[in-house]
């Protein structure tokens, strides 16, 4: 994509991080249901073979933004008004 213009601007936010034990230790199983894993990190500790077995697919929207070509060459007639024919 093409622009004139473009602003970057660095800043800093601050995030949370739960330990996982701790959380798990404190309200047992249940906690479980407010975890996720990183799929990076499971695959390299079971292998991508089980991982895949024990993975669940789920669609999820996305936009995707494409440059559009011109079309050099346009069917004749379709970008003009009727013919002095018609």
């Amino acid at each position: 994509m093409h622009g004139t213009r473009a602003l970057a601007r660095l800043e800093t936010r601050t995030v949370t991080t739960v330990d996982a034990a701790r959380l798990f230790g404190l309200v047992g199983p249940s906690a479980l249901e407010t975890m996720s894993v990183s799929v990076g990190a499971a695959k390299r500790l079971v292998g991508a073979a089980t991982l895949e077995a024990i993975a669940e697919r789920k669609a999820q929207c996305l936009l995707r933004v494409e440059e559009i070509v011109p079309v050099v060459a346009r069917i004749s007639g379709a970008d003009r008004g009727p013919s002095e024919e018609e």
